[in-house]
């Protein structure tokens, strides 16, 4: 049976790693969108009157290019997230039946017959 020190040193583990991966999310949803607000202050700040129809398409564009990275950015999240808590309790169950001996133990090869 796992102790209780050895539970929490894995969910340590996977906490940290988890945290990793919401700030891989994170900076993968915020980069473009950082971006992409520049971009529309930059124009808008310019000085020239902009063209209504190409404020708009600007606008639905970066509404488009902001909520694809968020979404991937989450995406990105969420599936690390799981798949480092799938790992660090699969690498825990395996290495606890090692030790328990209850693991795979190879046959011995048996001996050929005498001819």
């Amino acid at each position: 049976m796992v102790s209780w020190g050895r539970s929490f040193v894995v969910a340590l583990k996977i906490f940290l790693v988890t945290l990793i991966w919401y700030i891989i999310g994170i900076v993968i949803a915020i980069l473009p969108t950082i971006g992409v607000l520049s971009m529309i202050s930059s124009s808008l700040l310019s000085g020239t009157t902009p063209d209504i129809s190409t404020l708009q398409s600007t606008l639905l564009s970066s509404g488009v290019i902001i909520t694809v990275t968020v979404l991937i950015g989450t995406f990105i999240a969420v599936i690390g997230a799981i798949a480092t808590s799938v790992k660090f309790i699969t690498d825990e169950a395996v290495e606890e039946i090692r030790r328990s001996g209850y693991g795979y133990r190879p046959q011995p090869t048996p001996t050929p017959p005498p001819y």
